[in-house]
């Protein structure tokens, strides 16, 4: 009689690399670590809970994952424009899925990409896209709250200064070092803001009285340790929540509740002032960080402007109010 062949237990297969048993154990987790930036990592994180529909991407296993097929992907992406997201915000959802099973699939784990764009396609988007925005008046109204007697006041309002009139995103705004406050060679004053891809670039404001007001009145208060420009608790970086809230109670004490002012409404306001005031597209586009000139295009809520304005600057963009 033959002898029957001792079954193998599962768990004791060897696994072939260390890189696939930590894909194996945390798939969507590991995937992420390590390879993005921060900020980049948070927005995919975010989106791969809600393709996943979890709040914790360690739950989801390896069976979960190879059995999703494009049809899971391509209801995804329905779903999200039928619940009215822009086109814009869902190719970035998908983008995600995508960069998790590219990473996968290079590794051996997965043969195919379900998100493949060949196959599940991007909703379309038009080459110049509208945004938020608020006028001028109303950038006015919301710089004007802060009490500027006080200490946290100077330092809220200098912090809307810098976004309203040097355009960061919110993550370059918040990291600013002390060490980034820059002279030339002339001593003109300017930023060196780090951006997307860890690139950097150049911001002066040398020729702008009320942004020079605005950071001497608040360094005095912030002193000349090294750190952040704007510390949060203890001297760590501020987080983006506590930003958006003092933001939105700006422009709520200044009467713009209903129009969902948030910190991105800052970088909008400072490209389309910008443009309003005449300055050539490169420059704006330069300022902000925009690899591609129709990005910048996107925030302008009507491109005849450009055609109309006389060359201008940002100077004046200020509080109008007195200290309290």
């Amino acid at each position: 009689m033959k002898k029957q062949p001792k079954p193998v237990k599962a768990e004791l297969m060897p696994i072939p690399t260390v890189s696939k048993a930590i894909i194996v154990r945390q798939p969507v987790s590991e995937v992420l670590s390590g390879l993005l930036s921060a900020n980049t990592s948070r927005g995919y994180i975010r989106d791969l809970k809600d393709f996943f529909r979890t709040e914790d991407l360690s739950r989801v296993t390896m069976d979960q994952i190879v059995a999703v097929r494009t049809t899971d992907v391509s209801r995804f992406r329905d779903e999200c424009l039928a619940k009215g997201l822009e086109p814009g915000t869902v190719a970035r959802k998908l983008s995600a899925i995508r960069f998790v099973y590219d990473r996968l699939a290079a590794i051996g784990v997965m043969i195919l990409n379900p998100a493949n764009p060949k196959v599940v396609r991007s909703p379309k988007r038009s080459t110049v896209q509208k945004t938020d925005f608020v006028t001028w008046d109303e950038a006015i109204k919301i710089l004007s709250q802060p009490n500027r007697a006080e200490r946290m006041g100077r330092r809220d309002y200098a912090m809307l200064m810098m976004g309203f009139n040097m355009g960061m995103r919110r993550h370059e705004l918040l990291g600013v070092q002390m060490d980034h406050l820059k002279r030339g060679p002339k001593g003109e004053p300017y930023i060196s803001v780090r951006g997307k891809g860890d690139k950097d670039r150049l911001i002066p404001y040398g020729d702008h009285a009320q942004m020079l007001e605005a950071l001497a009145q608040y360094l005095p208060d912030r002193g000349e340790a090294p750190g952040y420009l704007f510390p949060g608790r203890r001297g760590r970086l501020m987080s983006g929540n506590n930003f958006w809230l003092m933001v939105r109670k700006y422009a709520e004490k200044a009467g713009l509740f209903e129009r969902g002012i948030h910190p991105h409404t800052l970088r909008s306001a400072f490209i389309t002032f910008a443009f309003d005031n005449g300055t050539p597209l490169p420059q704006i586009q330069q300022t902000v960080g925009h690899t591609r000139g129709d990005t910048t295009l996107g925030y302008v809520r009507d491109i005849e402007m450009i055609r109309s304005k006389a060359v201008g600057s940002l100077n004046g963009l200020g509080s109008k109010r007195e200290d309290k």
